[in-house]
């Protein structure tokens, strides 16, 4: 698990037979100026992660944190899939979710990679996959993600 205390705690397993099939995070940006010899620009920055909602295959789904405001990053996963790495990246004084990554195996040996990151992130955590097969989640939040972590078997 990767965050801080802060917030409510929440947890999620489904049956050992049931699987990950897409994450969808709702996040908010900033806008930062850029500035360089020829210009000044306004580059947006993903500032914090408000929520994540999560779909299994036997049907389960769980929503953590508010979903009414920002933008949205989705992945899917096939049925055949298999996450081989993850990474949670914490911010920098390691209190809240900052960024979030998947390397996923496909059934053709082709590897496909989610990652979504704030711009600012703390030293990311290896997720130990095991056999690459997610069955819940562990969170804490409020007005974000504070704390993120996934169960695998």
């Amino acid at each position: 698990m990767v965050g801080g205390t802060g917030g409510y705690k929440t947890s999620f397993i489904t049956p050992s037979i049931s699987s990950i099939k897409k994450i969808r995070i709702h996040y908010e940006e900033e806008v930062l100026p850029y500035i360089s010899v020829v210009q000044t620009s306004m580059t947006p920055h993903i500032s914090k992660f408000k929520a994540i909602q999560v779909f299994f295959s036997a049907g389960y789904e769980i929503t953590i944190g508010d979903t009414s405001t920002g933008k949205i990053r989705e992945f899917l996963f096939a049925d055949d899939d298999q996450i081989v790495s993850a990474k949670l990246w914490p911010n920098k004084n390691k209190d809240r979710v900052r960024g979030l990554e998947f390397v996923v195996a496909k059934s053709n040996g082709a590897r496909r990679t989610f990652s979504i990151k704030a711009k600012d992130v703390g030293s990311p955590v290896t997720v130990d996959v095991k056999s690459g097969k997610c069955y819940g989640i562990v969170a804490r939040f409020a007005n974000e993600i504070d704390q993120l972590g996934f169960y695998f078997i």
